[in-house]
């Protein structure tokens, strides 16, 4: 796309150009920004590290204004391609959506042990999709050590004190050679046990769990073991092993051949009948599940663009009023299940008071916040919320995080002070791109971005790539503009891209780039005959 932008760029200057379509100063703010990643080159090369990647990829701070700038459109075309843009926007928002409504349901009735939160350990399986009916056929390979199958379940204080149920299904080959499965919770109690899966015989427990073997037809034994829950407990583990004798932990010992063996869908509950394998419900999951877009989609970057359409719909009458209604309705939706708390906090808390600030009257505008607060407590995002100021709490009192520790805002927090460790050592100059990457890797031992748009720059540029960075930021509020002819959805866009800069490093993505370079580059292209540089 870069490229054909690229080509349509070079053929407008050729054919069209001259000095009143196309102005150097519409660069300026670009330039500046891009004058930060030439910094970012020139200390790579210092420190004997030649990588072109890092500045090919934010030619897109150019090559976007080029285009733009030299395809001079009049605000009545940028304003058709706004809406066009939104309309679009839309319409892939409800694909989305059906791909979230018939993934769910697919999820909802697939082999419990097919599901992506099994972990599974030298087991071969079956990879075309089983329903609940099905069979789990399973090979395990005479060379395997420790084959197994585990999945953590989550708690909560209702589920304390209580005996956690587990019951796993399963037949082996009728001739093959006598195995044994343990089932363990892993965590507190310490609680085991191995039953054999030829006779259904009982071996040996620990940890004081019930423990039960029963008959089923067609060859399949039913092994069940409850522990009690401890008091606090916030998670537990379904976790079986194959192991070759009772008391064992491991395949290998005397067993020489390959094993193949069936498995019926587990079950997993509370005492009282609380069953924890149950789905949640849709809206416990993001739009994004469910589909190949669960791979790559990233909840900020698709929530901006949403966000984007959404402001365009508010601040321009330019269909049916109920129309209109209906996919702002949508949007709001389509944003609040991509779950992404930052892009939450600019819908719920940004919207609502720029226009307020600005003496805006939308009669829809407050349908659309209560809609999407109610919204907000029946689903990911109330948890993310939620587990987001759990683990402000127990950070500042120094508690164990648990599981809270493998969540995004304690990973967050502790990407955060280890780039400010290094940016207090080296801020003035900066890192650079691949030799700041390099020196991350080998202290602690990661590639993670900064997630914060302002300490990137400053990682890798030093003062001044933060300066060029704040100058970019800041340069169309520091445009003389007429009041009267004031865009606020230009302006509340930027506002909102500059606050997410606080949660993500936007512009360390390439999509990023695109999205908020063809943002500025349409916002200075749209005001061009006000800009003071034009007077």
């Amino acid at each position: 796309m870069l490229i054909i932008v690229s080509l349509a760029s070079i053929c407008n200057l050729l054919f069209k150009g001259n000095k009143e379509i196309f102005s150097k100063w519409l660069f300026l703010p670009f330039l500046v920004y891009f004058f930060s990643i030439i910094i970012s080159f020139i200390i790579d090369l210092f420190n004997n590290q030649f990588e072109t990647e890092f500045i090919v990829r934010n030619l897109s701070v150019l090559i976007i204004p080029l285009f733009i700038f030299s395809s001079n459109f009049s605000q009545n075309q940028i304003l058709k391609i706004l809406k066009t843009t939104s309309v679009i926007i839309t319409f892939v928002g409800v694909i989305f959506f059906f791909l979230w409504v018939f993934g769910y349901y697919k999820y909802n009735n697939q082999q419990e042990f097919q599901k992506k939160n099994w972990f599974k350990s030298e087991i071969i399986t079956s990879k075309d999709y089983l329903t609940k009916e099905s069979n789990y056929d399973v090979l395990i390979k005479s060379s395997s050590i420790k084959p197994s199958l585990r999945k953590i379940i989550m708690l909560n204080n209702q589920q304390n004190e209580k005996y956690l149920v587990r019951e796993f299904i399963i037949k082996g080959e009728e001739k093959g050679k006598s195995f044994w499965v343990l089932l363990r919770n892993v965590n507190e109690g310490n609680c085991k046990a191995w039953f054999n899966v030829a006779n259904g015989e009982i071996g040996k427990i620990e940890g004081g769990g019930k423990v039960k073997s029963e008959k089923l037809q067609n060859g399949f034994y039913k092994f069940t073991l409850a522990n009690k829950l401890q008091l606090g407990s916030k998670r537990e583990w379904f976790y079986i092993s194959f192991v070759s004798e009772n008391g064992s932990y491991s395949w290998s010992n005397g067993i020489n051949e390959n094993v193949f063996l069936q498995l019926k869908e587990p079950n997993l509950y509370i005492e009282s009948g609380e069953d924890l394998l149950i789905s949640k419900n849709l809206l416990n999951f993001k739009i994004t599940d469910f589909s190949n877009l669960e791979n790559y989609a990233h909840s900020t970057y698709f929530g901006l663009i949403f966000i984007f359409a959404l402001i365009v719909f508010i601040f321009n009458s330019f269909l049916n009023k109920w129309v209109r209604f209906i996919v702002i309705i949508l949007n709001v939706f389509f944003i609040i299940t991509l779950a992404s708390k930052a892009i939450f906090i600019s819908l719920v808390l940004l919207l609502p008071v720029y226009c307020l600030f600005n003496y805006f009257n939308y009669r829809y505008l407050i349908v659309i916040i209560a809609f999407g607060c109610f919204l907000s407590f029946n689903g990911h995002v109330k948890e993310r919320f939620s587990d987001m100021f759990k683990t402000f709490v127990d950070v500042n009192k120094n508690n164990e995080l648990g599981d809270l520790a493998e969540l995004s805002t304690n990973n967050r927090i502790f990407i955060y002070k280890n780039y400010i460790n290094l940016i207090e050592d080296n801020f003035i100059v900066g890192y650079g791109y691949k030799n700041g990457e390099k020196i991350n890797k080998f202290i602690y031992n990661y590639n993670f971005n900064t997630h914060n748009q302002y300490l990137q720059s400053l990682f890798h540029s030093g003062v001044m790539g933060l300066a060029s960075l704040i100058l970019f930021c800041i340069s169309p509020f520091l445009l003389v503009k007429n009041k009267k002819n004031k865009k606020p959805d230009f302006e509340l866009f930027i506002v909102i891209i500059l606050f997410n800069f606080l949660f993500e490093s936007l512009l360390f993505r390439q999509w990023g780039l695109i999205l908020i370079c063809f943002c500025y580059a349409i916002y200075f292209q749209f005001f061009k005959s006000e800009l003071k540089w034009f007077r």
